[in-house]
């Protein structure tokens, strides 16, 4: 019986990261993953309002793919609220970028 020799190389490894950030009363919550520690490649998003009752609400759902920042969020929020969401979104998702 001979001893054979075995050897194994990871090319890639994925993670995937939750993080949560409050801004402007409102509560987003993120998964993302990550390759090899790089940059998140893809990031899944929802929004949450507080309600008059003290729980919280999802405003709507969001993804970032491609560069690109699509949005659902419910139609009666307006146009201030949602432009005050998209910049949240986008200052949190540049504080995720540093922290990689």
């Amino acid at each position: 019986m001979t001893q054979q020799e075995l050897q194994i190389t990871t090319t890639a490894t994925e993670t995937i990261t939750h993080a949560n950030a409050e801004r402007h009363g409102r509560k987003y919550i993120f998964t993302y993953k990550r390759m090899n520690g790089g940059s998140p490649s893809g990031i899944d998003l929802a929004v949450h309002a507080p309600t008059p009752d003290g729980n919280f609400e999802q405003l709507g759902v969001g993804q970032l793919a491609n560069g690109r920042l699509l949005l659902n969020l419910k139609e009666e929020i307006g146009a201030t609220i949602y432009c005050e969401i998209t910049a949240d979104i986008l200052a949190i998702i540049e504080q995720i970028k540093l922290q990689a």
